[in-house]
């Protein structure tokens, strides 16, 4: 349907060029000197662009395939918080949906059932878009990728959207989680939203989990003593924030790979 979809807009793209093109070569006076043709040329030329690509946003962006998604259930209601990541609305992002880049577009991301939201063409209700078809997304300064879970990558838990936090000669992820959870104290009768976040790193190829300092040692094993050091000098603790951690050491063995430690 995509590909369909695809192939008319182009047409219909191209159809529309041709009108505006034979209208510039209608209009365009017959003496100019060649520097006054140049000038008129692009003007008009740039005229033709803007209402080619202001008929094509009114006529086929309701078409488009980003607007073809499920509808989307507030299910929630009776939960304390929001499944959404960072604010319980709609902000705007950008993110490639079947090879097309769509930029200031509003997007949450739930992070309960690991679904982008974004808004109908209609402004009139919210769509939950297809996970396959989503290359990557990014919601204010957080970019997040889709990473395919196969017998190669198995210490990932699931197919899904893992936050880009640091990429160099390793790369580190974060899978962003949320659970509902209930109040410990019976009186209350509360459920909640309770996220989750773990760390992954990739090395070679591969994906390692990253819980403890430990498991961070070993996956840089081969600069184990230097990455000792290092978190000593700074005076950084995992288990106060690993994520900064993790994101330091992971800088470090690049910058060593690459010669530039220092």
């Amino acid at each position: 349907m995509a590909l369909r979809l695809f192939n008319h807009e182009h047409s219909y793209l191209k159809k529309l060029f041709s009108l505006f093109t034979w209208i510039l070569l209608l209009f365009l006076p017959f003496r100019y000197t060649a520097a006054q043709r140049m000038i008129a040329d692009s003007i008009l030329y740039q005229k033709a662009i803007a209402q080619i690509q202001s008929h094509y946003r009114k006529n086929i962006s309701a078409n488009a395939g980003i607007y073809q998604g499920m509808a989307y259930d507030h299910y929630w209601n009776r939960v304390s918080g929001t499944p959404f990541f960072l604010k319980d609305a709609l902000v705007s992002g950008k993110i490639m949906y079947d090879g097309t880049l769509y930029d200031n577009i509003p997007l949450a991301f739930d992070l309960l059932k690991g679904v982008v939201v974004t808004r109908s063409f209609s402004n009139d209700a919210d769509i939950s878009l297809v996970g396959e078809r989503i290359s990557y997304f990014s919601i204010e300064t957080h970019d997040f990728v889709r990473i395919e879970k196969d017998s190669t990558q198995s210490i990932l838990p699931n197919s899904g959207f893992y936050e880009s936090v640091y990429s160099g000669e390793v790369s580190v992820f974060e899978k962003r989680e949320k659970k509902i959870k209930q109040s410990l104290k019976a009186e209350e009768n509360i459920t909640g939203f309770i996220e989750y976040d773990d760390y992954y790193i990739q090395k070679d190829g591969r994906f390692y989990h990253v819980e403890t300092e430990s498991d961070l040692l070993k996956i840089f094993k081969d600069q184990r003593a230097e990455i000792r050091k290092l978190l000593n000098r700074r005076d950084i603790r995992f288990t106060k924030d690993p994520a900064k951690v993790i994101v330091q050491v992971a800088a470090y063995y690049s910058n060593v790979k690459n010669g530039n430690a220092h």
